[in-house]
């Protein structure tokens, strides 16, 4: 009867570790890469205005074109 508690008590330590390093490189793992995230929505909101500037540049016709390049103050020969 004096084997068990001592075992329960190893196997409760040993789970009570594991959780808490479970827990802990989660928190690391969520805290090293949110800044990571904040950028990847920032590049795909320029992402999305760019194809929107390309899809508008694509359905120009000339004369809007040449408007355009005056405006920008380009010179196309």
């Amino acid at each position: 009867m004096r084997f068990w508690p001592g075992v329960w008590r190893r196997w409760a330590l040993a789970v009570v570790f594991a959780l808490a390093s479970a827990a802990a490189s989660g928190l690391g793992y969520a805290r090293w890469t949110e800044p990571l995230a904040i950028e990847l929505t920032e590049l795909r909101k320029r992402a999305e205005l760019a194809d929107g500037i390309a899809a508008k540049m694509a359905t120009m016709t000339s004369s809007e074109r040449q408007q355009l390049d005056r405006l920008l103050g380009w010179n196309n020969r």
